[in-house]
């Protein structure tokens, strides 16, 4: 294969492949910091437990029409200031805008919903146990992903090394005939012939050549490494990987691998 000026020949293996793969991947990115997020929340939830405290003067002032309480509309002009650990009736300061929140109380006052401090923690303690298990789930994908693209650039550096044999032996062949038709013993038909197949095999050996940068512009996209780089795979096209012991049941991978899904996992604490 020949590089065009700029690109450089980088190899690499299957472990080199999925530890880049789970340090560079995006949607991990995300989802680790909404792990973060979720952790976050938890940590305010907890501290519910502690009271809202309002400590500080009030200024009220109102200038215009308001409706007494026997319904006649009548236009006044009143102001109150209220200095913290003052008392103050009822009636001396104004209800809280809708949606402002608390009411503008004077002195030293505290808020503290009890539903929200027990329940709200057990909340988000799932959501940040369901953010972890999303964690795992992205992890398990960019994985997946790297491992299909790496085994996809292995697959084509396996056929190019069939074409370039394909193309020697047919080098070869070529020789040969030529050799017996100038001898007489030969067709010359025999080794035109040859040529036209040596001629494919090269064909063939620049579309395999093509296939190997596309499988490695895939990966090189997927682990966020310099485009400049054509990926060279480090162990041979007939290399095995052996996942499983030989002879696992099929019954007990499937089970086994339902439990450990991640997916299931944070649906199961969103429940």
């Amino acid at each position: 294969m020949q590089l065009i000026p700029g690109q450089v020949l980088a190899p690499i293996d299957l472990a080199g492949a999925l530890r880049l793969a789970g340090a560079r991947d995006l949607d991990i990115a995300i989802a680790r910091q909404q792990v973060w997020r979720a952790i976050a929340d938890l940590q305010q939830a907890r501290a519910l437990w502690l009271p809202s405290l309002f400590l500080g003067p009030t200024w009220y002032r109102l200038d215009g029409q308001v409706q007494s309480i026997s319904g006649q509309v009548i236009t006044t002009s009143r102001s109150s200031l209220f200095l913290g650990g003052l008392a103050a009736s009822a009636s001396s300061y104004a209800a809280a805008p809708p949606g402002s929140g608390f009411p503008p109380l004077t002195g030293l006052s505290s808020v503290l919903r009890f539903s929200d401090a027990i329940f709200e923690p057990r909340a988000a303690n799932r959501m940040a146990a369901a953010s972890q298990a999303d964690l795992q789930t992205a992890t398990n994908n960019a994985v997946l992903a790297a491992a299909e693209a790496y085994f996809n650039l292995l697959l084509a550096s396996g056929l190019l090394a069939i074409e370039r044999e394909a193309a020697a032996n047919a080098r070869l062949l070529a020789e040969i005939t030529a050799s017996y038709a100038r001898s007489g013993v030969g067709l010359e038909a025999d080794h035109q012939r040859t040529l036209t197949e040596l001629d494919h095999r090269r064909g063939n050996i620049e579309d395999a050549v093509g296939r190997l940068e596309v499988a490695s512009a895939n990966l090189v996209n997927l682990l966020v490494l310099d485009p400049n780089q054509v990926l060279a795979p480090v162990e041979p096209a007939e290399a095995v990987f052996r996942l499983l012991p030989d002879g696992t049941p099929l019954d007990e991978m499937i089970v086994q691998g339902l439990r450990q899904r991640p997916e299931l996992a944070s649906a199961q604490e969103l429940v």
